[in-house]
């Protein structure tokens, strides 16, 4: 008992050392999302007492949001009432993301300047238009099938959308000439606006105002858009339209029957709709931060929709007040177009949220995320159980469009874009999730969609990414709300996922890429007259090793150290194949080499511009990550070497190049080594919020010092255990650059002070029980151990 009773006194001893801290150290503040039972009333006040600060309480989930100084990460888990902690990550700003090809990277946005701008179209226009132009859909919405739902009246009208993202730019006439946004709110902390750096005059802007990101407002355009731009006969857009899809330009003639103008409507697949616009990122720089969302304030916004909705469902009347806010909202439809990082796909916050959305009669639509071509790749919320993920697919028309604009030459995408067949689109986050569910749900258009918001009110933006995928499925469950009033959200949600047409797709994608195919909202509502729909979302079991997981969608992972070698293809444009590659803690160095690169055409019946090819692209073990050791374009043989790779799957991906004439294939080889670092220093087990402490001398005159944290949990297993790395130095500096979510952590000091250092290891999140640690520290590469209690 003797050596229990000296660890204990050492935990006791840094709680003293870390109440004294340098002061400058101490400035250093974390927030951080607890979970708690409730009422909280002495949690909060005991959070204040230490010197933190209570941001917001959930009523749709027992958590709080607090901020705290770095110090009070260990004593914070200890703390009566904290059942769990999740660390607060910020989620990126969503921006539309660039293309890749061989030759270059597409731009992410590109503009076309209107002539003039005509007024909206009326239902009975757009119900006339859509008898007459058939064709004209092809460009918006002939491939959903919202143009035979159009022909019939229905468009949405008098169902509100909420569009959670940056808000609304306002003075844009795809949205404003028929006033689709009714009204809005900022969750957007006047502290998180201003945030990193903060610019002197900064103030917390409003849910409608011009200083906000345009990403808001182009999505709410795919939504419900309704607006027509004339243009010159001479201009770019215009004639690569009728070049590629030659009905979808209206032409008014004069009377001596010469053109004088090509009309081009934008209308979003629920163009009767209006929108809500919650916003939850920073206005754009450099009025603001414009740098991303906490997680917890993207909680807020959800629960918010649901306060309204529920509100609304209590019989509170939706009064717009002068800000522009409601009370009460029929809210029946969400649009998340982001997405972060989840230990717990499925079953994080995030994803617990939109269960209770549907629960409250709202659809929730969220992207996928532009993390591909890797499998396991999809962001929260999209990996909710309850969730319409969107992913992204690629439209001949709408990629040549693009290329002729961007290069000026007629004809040129029709030469740099050959194959006929729509495609998964590259960058779109692929599935399984890590519990073994096939993802995405459904998949529309994301390759430059055509919308506004980005530029000035009279010019057109092309963008490409999920984020433009998903307001075109979100308009879709607007169309069937409309149709269907009394269907509960879950049987639209399940309509949807049911009428998705994967024939649509044509490079051989799997359910891993397109999901249940594309957004056909004319075989949902079929589905939903015929009655019959489920009510239910499935739940799936699980097992704790993500390679079990994958197994039931039919995926099996090799083990890295089996040296295997395998056939790739042939592969038709846009086709991808995967191998999931089992690493552990025990492998040094993953090597994966690509040989025999073969397209099937002779080079007189490739790609023109530049031959066939093979997208090749290997991403590290985090899942939800777009974590990508290389990605590149190979015509001959390569090869990538991975050192200390992090345990897990890590998965090896190729695809048909999107602009290949042909198929093409190739042989991967795989080979390891074993580590030749040290053995571990201690190891021992964990639980969720303890933390041990262990101390280690350093000589004078050491040049490095390197300290790894790994365990069992890692990106291998399902949750993945968050543990943290936290050292003490001998100057009473806390060091925090251990405490990520990487796995395992690693910490490299040079020139390290000599003495007495703590090396802290954190059971910051382990949902799952005790799990097993292997500490490792080095001084010049010599492995050093704690030093040993006095015997009794």
């Amino acid at each position: 008992m003797k050596a229990k009773f000296r660890f204990l006194s050492l935990g006791v001893c840094l709680l003293f050392l870390v109440g004294t801290v340098r002061a400058d150290d101490r400035d250093g503040r974390e927030r951080i999302i607890l979970k708690c039972t409730k009422p909280s009333t002495a949690l909060k006040a005991t959070i204040e007492g230490l010197g933190g600060q209570v941001l917001h309480e959930f009523e749709e989930v027992d958590a709080i949001v607090v901020e705290i100084p770095s110090a009070m990460l260990l004593q914070v888990r200890q703390i009566p009432g904290v059942q769990a902690a999740y660390k607060d990550a910020i989620v990126p700003l969503p921006q539309p993301t660039g293309v890749k090809h061989p030759a270059h990277e597409l731009p992410g946005l590109l503009t076309a300047d209107a002539e003039t701008i005509g007024e909206p179209m009326t239902e009975q226009q757009i119900a006339d238009f859509a008898a007459s132009h058939p064709d004209a859909y092809r460009f918006t919405n002939i491939l959903t099938g919202a143009q035979a739902l159009h022909l019939r009246r229905i468009q949405g009208q008098g169902v509100v959308v909420a569009v959670m993202d940056t808000g609304i730019r306002p003075g844009f006439p795809h949205l404003d000439l028929r006033r689709a946004v009714i009204g809005g709110e900022n969750l957007v902390p006047e502290a998180n606006e201003c945030r990193r750096p903060a610019p002197p005059t900064c103030r917390s802007v409003p849910a409608i105002d011009s200083r906000n990101d345009g990403h808001g407002t182009f999505v709410s355009g795919m939504i419900a858009a309704n607006v027509t731009f004339r243009f010159s006969p001479t201009s770019g857009f215009a004639q690569a339209v009728r070049r590629y899809s030659p009905a979808s330009a209206n032409v008014i003639q004069s009377p001596s029957g010469a053109a004088q103008f090509v009309d081009i409507p934008m209308v979003g697949t629920a163009p009767a709709s209006s929108i809500y616009a919650l916003k939850v990122f920073p206005c754009r720089r450099p009025f603001c931060a414009g740098d991303g969302a906490f997680t917890s304030d993207i909680l807020r916004a959800m629960e918010r929709a649901i306060q309204l909705r529920r509100n609304f469902n209590s019989g509170v009347p939706p009064v717009r007040k002068p800000d522009g806010s409601f009370d009460s909202l029929n809210i029946s439809v969400v649009n998340m177009s982001f997405g972060g990082p989840t230990l717990f796909a499925g079953r994080d916050l995030l994803d617990s949220m939109t269960d209770r959305m549907l629960a409250a009669g709202i659809v929730p639509v969220a992207a996928a995320g532009n993390a591909g071509p890797a499998g396991i790749s999809g962001t929260s919320p999209g990996t909710a159980l309850g969730t319409i993920t969107a992913g992204g697919a690629e439209t001949p028309v709408h990629l040549r469009i693009l290329l002729d604009l961007i290069t000026g030459a007629p004809g040129f995408g029709l030469l740099f874009r050959p194959d006929e067949n729509i495609q998964t689109a590259l960058f779109s986050s692929r599935g399984p999730t890590a519990d073994g569910r096939s993802a995405p749900g459904l998949v529309a258009n994301a390759v430059a969609s055509f919308g506004q918001g980005f530029a000035a009110p009279n010019i057109l933006n092309f963008a490409s990414g999920t984020s433009f995928a998903s307001p075109t499925i979100a308009g879709g469950a607007a169309l069937l709300r409309q149709a269907f009033p009394t269907a509960t959200a879950r049987q639209i949600r399940n309509a949807l996922l049911l009428g998705g047409n994967p024939g649509v797709i044509g490079d051989g994608s799997t359910a891993q890429d397109r999901g249940a195919g594309f957004l056909n909202v004319v075989q949902a509502s079929a589905l939903l007259a015929a009655g019959g729909v489920p009510e239910t979302v499935v739940v799936t079991e699980f097992e704790d090793e993500v390679a079990e997981n994958i197994e039931r969608v039919g995926l099996r992972a090799v083990e890295a150290d089996s040296d295997p070698t395998f056939q790739v293809g042939p592969l038709k444009p846009g086709q991808r194949a995967e191998f999931f590659v089992e690493v552990d803690e025990d492998i040094g160095s993953l090597t994966v080499s690509v040989a025999d690169v073969t397209p099937e055409l002779p080079p007189s019946q490739q790609n023109v511009l530049f031959g066939d090819d093979l997208f090749f692209a290997v991403a590290r073990a985090k899942t939800s990550f777009g974590d990508y050791a290389e990605n590149s374009f190979l015509t001959g043989n390569h090869t990538l070497v991975l050192a200390n790779p992090e345990p897990g799957l890590v998965r090896v991906t190729f695809a048909g190049d999107d602009t290949n004439a042909g198929r093409i294939s190739a042989r991967l080889t795989l080979s390891s080594t074993k580590r030749r670092e040290p053995p571990e220093s201690v190891d021992g087990k964990i639980a969720d919020g303890q933390f041990l402490v262990f101390p280690f001398f350093i000589p004078a005159g050491t040049n490095e010092a390197d300290f790894e944290l790994g365990w069992k949990g890692n990106w291998g297993h399902y949750p993945t255990n968050d543990l943290d790395l936290i050292l003490l130095r001998p100057d009473r500096r806390l060091d925090f650059s251990g405490a990520t979510l990487n796995s395992p952590e690693r910490v490299r000091v040079l020139n390290p002070p000599a003495g007495l250092w703590l090396a802290i290891v954190n059971g910051f999140s382990v949902p799952t029980s005790k799990d097993k640690f292997e500490l490792s520290v080095t001084a010049d590469g010599h492995r050093l151990r704690p030093p040993r209690p006095p015997e009794e």
